[in-house]
């Protein structure tokens, strides 16, 4: 599965949807919903 997480972009806080693959290898995928 994956989780929400926030981080600092250009002197705010932004939130994305961060999915990690359960093997622990290969790509991850970031989905940032930008308005």
């Amino acid at each position: 599965m994956g989780e929400m997480v926030s981080f600092a972009s250009n002197g705010h806080d932004a939130r994305g949807h961060l999915a990690i693959p359960d093997s622990g290898s290969g790509p991850g995928l970031m989905v940032i919903q930008e308005w």
